[in-house]
């Protein structure tokens, strides 16, 4: 979800909602930042992030995939950097 928060108060959160793991990106100024919150019983590996990118592979008992959270911004030509660094992202992938 994009917090537009800074770690402490999405920390905060995250113990009120009672999840105990948390990975955020920093908002930059009042736009932006990420943030993603799971209990234990899930198996996730961060694999990158960057300011507008959050890229996982998550474990669920025998089920593996990939999540990548995305902050869609509201500049175009941002939009579209994104999207090729998704793609970049895709074309690395060989299996869950």
């Amino acid at each position: 979800m994009e917090t537009k928060q800074k770690f402490e108060f999405v920390n905060g959160l995250k113990k009120t909602l009672g999840y105990d793991k948390l990975i955020t990106v920093e908002p930059e100024g009042l736009s932006g930042g990420l943030a993603l919150m799971w209990k234990d019983s899930y198996n996730v590996v961060v694999l990158s992030t960057d300011k507008r990118i959050i890229d996982l592979k998550v474990s669920i008992g025998s089920t593996s995939f990939y999540l990548s959270c995305v902050y869609g911004d509201p500049v175009r030509t941002i939009r579209r950097e994104v999207w090729d660094r998704l793609t970049h992202i895709g074309l690395l992938r060989d299996e869950a």
